[in-house]
């Protein structure tokens, strides 16, 4: 494996070397992205969910003749900043919205993309 020196070289193989930097850059830009602290203290994270409150959550199932549009479905919703969501298993996924609109924009996706889609409110 490559080593990092002092003035932040990396040495190893040419291959090695090209996959520290790109790994680097990503994790340069996911610091860059981050918002707020990585690690809360506990009256930050109390206040943080007070000040999200009308967040809303679902859990979705959908028939098992329907599994291969999940993964396609998904994938729109990766890199909204309102909307989160996590795959459970082949037929099922969570779905967080940070408020109504977002919550009600993800139900119309869902309910054009998939027949009879079985939505369960989370609290």
């Amino acid at each position: 494996f490559g080593t990092r020196q002092k003035d932040c070289r990396i040495t190893g193989s040419p291959e090695r070397r090209a996959g520290r930097l790109a790994q680097q850059e990503e994790q340069s830009e996911l610091v860059s992205q981050a918002k707020g602290q990585r690690f809360e203290s506990a009256t930050a994270h109390d206040s943080n969910i007070k000040n999200n409150s009308n967040m809303k959550a679902i859990r979705v199932s959908v028939g098992f003749n329907e599994w291969s549009k999940v993964d396609d479905f998904l994938r729109e919703f990766k890199h909204e900043d309102d909307t989160f969501v996590y795959q459970v298993d082949n037929v099922t996924f969570v779905a967080v919205c940070e408020d109504e609109d977002a919550m009600d924009w993800f139900k119309a996706r869902l309910l054009t993309d998939f027949e009879e889609p079985i939505i369960v409110e989370l609290k």
